[in-house]
């Protein structure tokens, strides 16, 4: 049974479900390419000094994913817990286990979050480029479980996020994906933001 502050997507039919699922994943995918292409290129304009200060930043990102790629093994458990089981949505069937899924996740989260910090240290934009790429390809893909917490209340570390929880989570998601496109050279500012290797 599921407990009074869950969103209650779960007991609607499977349509309704897919159809929920669908406009979350387009929300996700649409919101990102619209702070990339519309919104940091706005801030630039309007904010240039404060814009470069932030950007120059980005690498930093890649701290939290090697932390998540950690979590990935220290709580293995809680994150088997998040992968939709087959069938979630009506359409749901990815083959591999869940724990299959949570342990190459983890892998690909710390290597690129260190491919993020070894190249920018080292001074390697092809690397940091690459690995922000990876991380963004990662992040949508693993998306789902993120809906999965929210569509059907599954609870982390013992209890269920609320519904601000989950706002706050979409909100940090569409950030992290649009830091991981600014980092990868894509969108309008990908010549000011990611020089070219010095010869």
């Amino acid at each position: 049974s599921m407990s009074s502050t869950g969103s209650g997507v779960n007991l609607l039919p499977e349509l309704t479900q897919t159809a929920v699922f669908a406009s979350l994943f387009a929300g996700v995918s649409l919101g990102t390419a619209l702070i990339v292409n519309k919104i940091f290129p706005s801030f630039k304009r309007t904010l240039p000094t404060l814009f470069n200060a932030w950007s120059s930043a980005h690498w930093l990102i890649g701290l939290p994913y090697v932390a998540a790629g950690i979590s990935h093994y220290t709580i293995f458990k809680e994150y088997v817990g998040i992968y939709p089981p087959p069938g979630t949505w009506g359409f749901w069937y990815v083959p591999g286990s869940a724990e299959f899924h949570v342990t190459w996740t983890g892998v690909v989260e710390f290597l690129g979050g260190l491919g993020v910090l070894a190249g920018t240290l080292a001074r390697r934009p092809a690397l940091t480029r690459r690995s922000a790429a990876a991380l963004f390809v990662l992040t949508l893909a693993v998306t789902p479980a993120n809906i999965y917490m929210y569509t059907h209340n599954v609870p982390i570390l013992g209890s269920a996020m609320p519904a601000s929880g989950h706002i706050i989570r979409g909100t940090v998601q569409l950030l992290l994906l649009s830091v991981l496109a600014h980092l990868a050279g894509w969108g309008p500012l990908a010549s000011a933001s990611d020089p070219k290797e010095k010869k």
